[in-house]
């Protein structure tokens, strides 16, 4: 009896994620999220330890880091607005091309200003290549596949991370720092470009999420 009960509900289990697969643009979407979150993780670890190998004061790494933080806050309200009205794919492509311009200017002239302005710049490009694949998820998920969905999201996430944290680390002492963190840049203008012709992430956007759909974007990622 408890084999069977267990097997029944293996099915169940494996039904249940089988047909959120099946959710039209629930791979489109998770994909972003992965590769968003694979981009950043790199900037996210070794960033800091670019700098702190110049030579920089941590009280000016941790500015640096919370210029970042800042610029997102202050674009959290409209970046809500833009999400709700406007395609994915108009936030996307400019946050993966954010990505890269902070890249750019971040190892344009190497001196605290244009860390500091780069590094802002990339974080807006972060959050703008995340939260509206986020919302697009939302938006997709019915009520009763939202955990299931969510679970889905979030191990693809964590996985995203290890594997950037690990590639990395061996990128690194291949190549060197830099030259990690400007392919990380590379990599995502990329991106931008192969999320043009997309047609899915270009239908437009609403405001009408249900409350578990809200409740599906409050999730946040590491800074």
């Amino acid at each position: 009896t408890i084999k069977k009960t267990s097997a029944i509900g293996l099915h169940e289990f494996e039904k249940e994620y089988k047909d959120i697969f099946k959710i039209k643009g629930f791979k489109t979407v998770t994909a972003v999220i992965f590769i968003s979150n694979f981009i950043w993780t790199f900037w996210y670890i070794y960033m800091p330890i670019y700098l702190s190998n110049l030579g920089m004061p941590i009280d000016k790494i941790g500015l640096i880091l919370t210029a970042m933080l800042g610029a997102g806050a202050v674009l959290q309200k409209p970046m809500g607005s833009l999400i709700d009205s406007r395609p994915a794919k108009h936030i996307l492509i400019p946050g993966f091309f954010l990505i890269w311009l902070g890249g750019f200017f971040f190892f344009a002239f190497k001196n605290f200003a244009t860390f500091l302005i780069g590094r802002a710049i990339l974080g807006v490009g972060v959050d703008a290549s995340y939260w509206p694949a986020i919302g697009v998820c939302a938006k997709l998920t019915r009520k009763r596949s939202h955990g299931g969905s969510w679970a889905l999201m979030t191990t693809g996430a964590a996985i995203a991370y290890g594997l950037a944290a690990l590639i990395g680390g061996f990128l690194t002492q291949t190549f060197g720092i830099e030259q990690v963190l400007m392919g990380a840049s590379v990599g995502a203008l990329i991106v931008a470009v192969l999320l043009i012709p997309n047609k899915f992430l270009a239908k437009k956007g609403t405001s009408k999420y249900r409350k578990h759909q809200f409740i599906h974007m409050q999730n946040h990622r590491h800074k």
